[in-house]
């Protein structure tokens, strides 16, 4: 499974409107932490392809007022939503952490 590109706050809406679960990475392409998250974050998608997920990514330097929306302080964050709610956040590269979301979002 690919990882959805969003830029945009529409793009970002129309994401958690049209999937019930959804893991979302924030993340700059100058964050060395975010550029360590980026290959596993890319695995754990392709790993639970079939799982009911939506994976997607946001640029903070690329999508505008999207990061201050989503209150994104540090990086890099991985926010998980189930049916347009944000269920839980990460800020930094916790892999237990994001691992336990995940989990929790697929039951």
């Amino acid at each position: 499974m690919s990882i959805q590109e969003i830029s945009t706050i529409a793009e970002f809406k129309k994401l958690v409107t049209e999937n019930d679960k959804v893991m979302v990475k924030c993340f700059a392409k100058w964050c060395g932490p975010c550029k360590a998250l980026g290959p596993r974050f890319q695995a754990i998608a392709a790993q639970n392809a079939s799982s009911g997920v939506t994976f997607a990514a946001i640029d903070v330097d690329a999508s505008g007022k999207l990061p201050s929306l989503l209150r994104v302080v540090g990086l890099p964050t991985v926010i998980s939503i189930r049916k347009g709610k944000e269920k839980s956040r990460v800020q930094g590269v916790n892999f237990p952490k994001i691992n336990s979301m995940l989990t929790a979002l697929k039951e």
